[in-house]
């Protein structure tokens, strides 16, 4: 491996994807970086989304919890993707354990999140018979 390369496994300028580069022999460290670098647009997003003024009857700790439950999960992502390029796997062609990291990382973000939105629907069913 050369240093300040971006391929594990391949020499940078090897058989690529169209567009983004990147490789399609082996690991790029690129993907992890470009999926990390685009969390500075989409995290902040998905706050302003789950704002008052588009969710008004989740309390403020329900969106926080909301907000870092899909942070967590993007951080997830983010390091099984370094992990899959750090392996030297092309990211066209996912082994199993790469599939199985996706598939962990989703679900616990999924569960996480349908028990954040269990909780508020909860909490407002027992508000509504204590006003009734």
């Amino acid at each position: 491996m050369i240093s300040g390369a971006h391929g594990v496994g391949v020499l940078d300028g090897g058989p690529d994807l169209p567009f983004l580069g990147w490789s399609t022999q082996g690991g790029d460290l690129r993907i992890a970086h470009f999926v990390e670098l685009h969390a500075l647009q989409v995290l902040p997003f998905i706050g302003w989304f789950l704002s008052a003024k588009h969710f008004p009857h989740l309390r403020t700790a329900h969106r926080v919890a909301l907000v870092w439950t899909l942070c967590l999960g993007h951080r997830g992502l983010v390091v099984s993707l370094l992990g899959q390029a750090l392996r030297g796997q092309s990211s066209i062609a996912p082994d199993m354990l790469t599939w199985l990291t996706w598939g962990g990382v989703v679900s616990a973000t999924v569960i996480v999140a349908a028990a954040v939105v269990l909780h508020v629907r909860l909490n407002t069913a027992h508000s509504t018979r204590l006003v009734a």
